[in-house]
């Protein structure tokens, strides 16, 4: 970044300090500029969008660096738009299979996973919170009757075959 761009990194910053509610003074904004004025504005609000949206805390200066500069303690590539691009695509590539393979239980289990996320990401003791847990137990019952349903199939069709010998 040049110099001349410091007011608007500044105001990048401002944006993703508030989507977090955190505090940001001069001290902060000139460390930052410190630790990232060698990329270039552009990465630097393409990465502060991408983490105000999908992080779930305010990003540090590394989780505004691209992950190749990153050390290996840094942690994984999962905070990297391109990796979550793939991890998405194969989620929806194992849901696209199973869909197929069993469409009943697959709908059940998406029902399943959906309420189980939105349980662990709603405040707890909210409407929202509750309804989410009800919908995971509704699900829930629904694919061990589903199973139960299956095993007794099984368990006929095993007598069935049993008689015949």
């Amino acid at each position: 970044m040049h110099l001349s761009e410091f007011d608007q990194f500044r105001g990048i910053l401002d944006e993703a300090f508030q989507v977090f509610d955190k505090p940001l003074n001069d001290s902060l904004v000139k460390s930052y500029w410190e630790a990232l004025k060698d990329q270039p504005l552009a990465s630097v609000r393409r990465r502060a969008e991408y983490h105000t949206r999908h992080g779930k805390f305010c990003p540090r200066p590394k989780d505004l660096r691209p992950q190749d500069e990153r050390t290996a303690s840094d942690g994984g590539t999962a905070n990297e738009p391109a990796e979550v691009e793939r991890i998405n695509r194969e989620s929806a590539d194992h849901w696209a299979a199973y869909l197929a393979r069993d469409p009943e239980e697959a709908r059940l289990r998406l029902r399943l996973a959906k309420a189980s996320r939105a349980e662990a990401t709603m405040p707890l003791g909210t409407e929202a919170y509750a309804e989410a847990v009800d919908e995971g137990r509704r699900a829930q019952d629904e694919l061990t009757r589903l199973w139960e349903e299956r095993r007794a199939r099984v368990s006929r069709g095993t007598s069935a075959l049993a008689e015949l010998l």
